[in-house]
């Protein structure tokens, strides 16, 4: 039994470590896309060195974040998958139930890709090639 627990939280706490690093992934790329843009910034001088600073840092954040997923193994991504697929169609289904714009071309990218990795973590947990 103690095993079994163990094995539980260990699983659990993988799980959690997966899914809290998508949105540290999604927010450090949206700060360089800022950056880059310089949508949140003044035209000054002082202001280029501080978005070139500022795409640094984001740059670094993204690449240690897409390493950190990386590093987890794409079981517990695949995994977190089948976790964010429901909400996120939830959510389309309640933005197009008010007749407000569901998702932008990026978040339809985006949101596509969630789904199609949704039913390959199905279709391979009920095949057996993945398992919890």
């Amino acid at each position: 039994m103690t095993w079994f627990a163990e094995h539980a939280f260990t699983v659990a706490l993988k799980m959690t470590s997966s899914m809290a690093l998508v949105p540290y992934l999604l927010v450090a790329a949206y700060g360089m896309k800022l950056a880059w843009s310089g949508e949140t910034y003044a035209t000054d001088r002082r202001d280029r060195r501080d978005r070139r600073l500022a795409w640094t840092r984001a740059a670094i954040a993204t690449l240690y974040a897409a390493g950190m997923l990386y590093a987890g193994g794409t079981k517990f991504l695949l995994l977190s998958a089948l976790l964010y697929a429901p909400g996120t169609w939830l959510h389309f289904y309640a933005r197009r139930e008010q007749n407000e714009r569901v998702f932008t071309h990026a978040e339809w990218l985006l949101f596509s890709i969630l789904s199609v990795t949704a039913i390959v973590a199905l279709i391979a947990l009920l095949t057996g090639t993945l398992t919890i």
